[in-house]
């Protein structure tokens, strides 16, 4: 598709050397394809040409879409012809456009901003498909109870099923349960509550449990994929599965792999030739989901859904009137199934007469700490008056959601032993008796000053002692040597604030194996490492792509540059295309090797 484009034209600089020559500025939008898929992102970008200072684009809103801004990319290329020298640089801003119904949009004309200078777009129209097909891929959200209490954790199980493709050159006819579940786009995949199984499973990198759906004659004609959850209806009726809709890309074609990977591994194999994006939602479970009933429910009741256990201490077991003492509520799950501590409230001290009578207890409830089953609150209370032998039973009540009736449990009653208040001594204050005038010695006033304190005339005569050789030493020679120290010190800041790629060369290796490390076995984080090392070893600026950098490494070494390239090429491949979608581990060796010979010629 032709880009549509918006030239900005700016005189070349007068004061410009005779060698050099200014390129055009230009602004376009270019967006490569106007045909799209609900619910597949479609790339539009917007360019700007030996601009030095650009903005992104401020999207104008349309009804149905959906903008995603992408980091922008920068590039820039210098040519020498004829003893002249042209340098062309481009700033890109890629906007991700979801469209969630099918349909034609418009995105009317817009403001870009280049160097000061304002330049308005064309409106653009684009095109997008129903992508959801029942005979691909279905979707649903099922659960083993049939009526839930608000506040209660519903089980559920979100279904994936998805036709196996078939086709002649695979080797059992059909595409496997593992190629069909890696067909499922993380990008654009949105799991709700189901989330933290997915990233679980990903950790663990395993994919869930799969069985299999027969038609009539017998012959497989579904993979279905389990994924287990629970969720917690915020709200009486329906229960909502959250924002939950499954992208894939369904093959069309296969055919033998061109891929570079097969260079670099030295192997061959299949890829998808041809695809089509395919989406599904869930409806909404449905679930009859109540509030627990106003009939028999307690005074003290705060919310606590299921079946639970309740103890109580204190410490200390003897204070005075009005110092603080702790209570500590342990409240323990036993529902069969795990009830949602992080929302559990704790008792409302507070509200219970048999407590307040006796002791101060704060308005404010605290927050309370969540360990596997068990939550405990602490509470700190003062008692008011010195014949409290007792702290209350303090109760918690709950709904539980098994029975459908309210229950209420006590902490065991407390002994205490409260002091009235003392008034404190002066011995008290100072931690040690006052001085007794019968025991203090008598004193004899002399004359003659210091001297008057020397007993022996002799002391008076005798010669200094001279200092310690060792001490001399020490002070004519470490202040020197702390100031040769701190120079040096400051000549290496110095030298480090002028060459501040000097450090980031040599922090190179070591910042790429780090990132190499943590990516696992993901093609795009590992080429984000390699790409890294070769920008940081070389000291280019950041967004460089795989050809320049190319480029750049080949003054070093050309056998590293060409095996860079080929490894650059292999990753690229596995993460935009075919069906493999991670590395293995000869990959991750060999991935390991180039990175260490990119740092060895970049010496």
């Amino acid at each position: 598709m032709t880009p549509n484009r918006f030239i900005l034209w700016f005189a070349c600089l007068a004061t410009a050397s005779l060698n050099c020559m200014a390129p055009a500025q230009e602004v376009f939008q270019l967006a490569r394809q106007r045909t799209g898929w609900v619910g597949r992102p479609l790339i539009v970008q917007y360019i700007f040409a030996d601009v030095a200072a650009s903005e992104p684009p401020t999207m104008p809103q349309v009804d149905g879409l959906q903008y995603q801004m992408q980091p922008p990319q920068s590039s820039s290329n210098t040519v020498v012809s004829f003893g002249r020298r042209t340098t062309k640089s481009e700033t890109a801003y890629p906007v991700a456009i979801i469209a969630h119904r099918p349909g034609s949009f418009t995105i009317p004309s817009f403001e870009l901003n280049a160097d000061g200078n304002t330049v308005r777009t064309e409106p653009l129209t684009l095109q997008f498909l129903p992508s959801s097909d029942d005979a691909l891929l279905q979707t649903s959200v099922t659960s083993t109870s049939e009526h839930a209490w608000l506040g209660d954790i519903v089980p559920a199980q979100l279904e994936i099923r998805v036709r196996p493709f078939q086709h002649t050159a695979l080797p059992s006819g059909r595409l496997s349960a593992v190629d069909t579940w890696r067909l499922i786009d993380r990008g654009t995949t949105a799991w709700g509550p189901f989330a933290n199984t997915i990233e679980h499973l990903r950790q663990q990198r395993n994919m869930p449990p799969v069985r299999t759906i027969q038609d009539d004659k017998g012959e497989l004609a579904w993979y279905v994929f389990d994924v287990p959850s629970t969720l917690r209806p915020d709200r009486a009726g329906p229960v909502n599965v959250g924002d939950v809709g499954i992208s894939l890309d369904y093959p069309l074609d296969i055919g033998r792999s061109r891929n570079p990977l097969d260079e670099f591994m030295g192997r061959g194999g299949l890829q998808i030739t041809q695809s089509r994006p395919v989406t599904a939602r869930p409806e909404a479970l449905n679930i009859d989901v109540q509030p627990p009933p106003e009939t028999g429910r307690p005074p003290g009741w705060t919310g606590a859904v299921g079946a639970f256990e309740f103890d109580v201490t204190a410490t200390p077991s003897t204070v005075d009137v009005g110092e603080p003492l702790t209570l500590r509520m342990t409240v323990r799950d036993v529902s069969n199934r795990p009830a949602d501590l992080h929302t559990l409230a704790a008792p409302a001290l507070h509200d219970i007469d048999a407590l307040t009578d006796d002791f101060k207890v704060p308005q404010d409830r605290p927050g309370g700490i969540v360990s596997g089953r068990t939550k405990t609150f602490t509470q700190s209370i003062r008692p008011i008056r010195d014949d409290i032998e007792v702290i209350p039973p303090v109760p918690f009540s709950f709904f539980n959601p098994d029975t459908g009736t309210y229950q209420t449990v006590f902490g065991p009653p407390i002994s205490l032993t409260v002091q009235s208040g003392r008034t404190l001594s002066a011995e008290d204050l100072a931690g040690m008796p006052l001085a007794d005038e019968s025991n203090t010695a008598n004193l004899t006033s002399v004359h003659g000053g210091l001297l008057a304190n020397i007993t022996d005339p002799d002391e008076l005569l005798r010669a200094p002692q001279e200092p310690a050789l060792g001490w001399l030493l020490a002070v004519l020679i470490v202040p020197p040597l702390v100031f040769a120290g701190a120079a040096s010190s400051r000549r290496l800041t110095e030298r480090a604030r002028a060459n501040p790629d000097r450090g980031r060369a040599r922090r190179a290796h070591r910042n790429a194996a780090s990132h190499f490390e943590s990516v696992g076995t993901n093609p795009d984080g590992v080429a984000e490492a390699v790409r890294m090392l070769v920008i940081d070893r070389l000291s280019l600026p950041q967004g460089m792509m795989r050809d320049d950098l190319t480029i750049a490494l080949r003054q070093c070494d050309t056998d590293t540059a060409d095996a860079f390239n080929t490894c650059m090429q292999a990753l690229e491949a596995m993460t935009f295309g075919g069906v493999h979608t991670s590395i293995d581990a000869t990959m991750r060796a060999r991935v390991e090797q180039l990175m260490t010979d990119i740092s060895e010629v970049t010496r």
